[in-house]
């Protein structure tokens, strides 16, 4: 994007101030004042998100009558994307907290499920894990590229991942 387009850009959302300067930052200083009243985080990098889908639309072609009222739609999208994102957060959180009041589960369910591994996937993870700087030579031990190494790890991280969700919620 060129100064000029930039330029346009600011002009549709402060005609009356003289420089650009003031412009970006009246509209970043408003988009930051809405994130601050959703107590959100980091209200300053979810306005320059806001910023960056506002210039990606407007430089995509798209005809926007009211900038304002659009800037704003764009903010409460994010908004909403930051909400689903924090209540993840709070989930993985919670779930976290409830697993560590009880170490001794969460331990007993780890070694369990590890356990519970065939002997070449527990050989697979152990090796993977002591040595991260040779995983490259561990791939080409095994035949297959890196990126096939990590599936494989994957994979197996998933079925452990499994076998621990069901042994703390009793079904094991």
């Amino acid at each position: 994007m060129d100064d000029d387009a930039f330029e346009e850009f600011l002009l549709r959302f402060e005609p009356q101030l003289s420089s650009s300067g003031e412009r970006y930052l009246k509209l970043r200083a408003k988009l930051v004042k809405f994130f601050q009243w959703q107590r959100c985080v980091d209200p300053d990098g979810l306005a320059d998100e806001a910023i960056a889908r506002l210039l990606n639309k407007i430089f995509g072609g798209a005809q926007i009558e009211k900038p304002w009222a659009y800037a704003n739609a764009v903010a409460q999208n994010i908004f909403k994307e930051y909400l689903r994102s924090q209540g993840r957060l709070t989930q993985l959180q919670d779930d976290w907290d409830s697993a560590v009041e009880e170490p001794g589960e969460f331990v007993e369910c780890a070694r369990h499920c590890i356990e519970q591994l065939p002997d070449d996937k527990r050989s697979l993870l152990e090796q993977y894990y002591a040595d991260e700087d040779g995983r490259e030579a561990m791939a080409r031990r095994m035949g297959t590229s890196l990126a096939g190494l990590r599936t494989r790890i994957h994979r197996v991280r998933a079925e452990i991942r499994s076998c621990y969700l069901r042994c703390i919620s009793g079904s094991v």
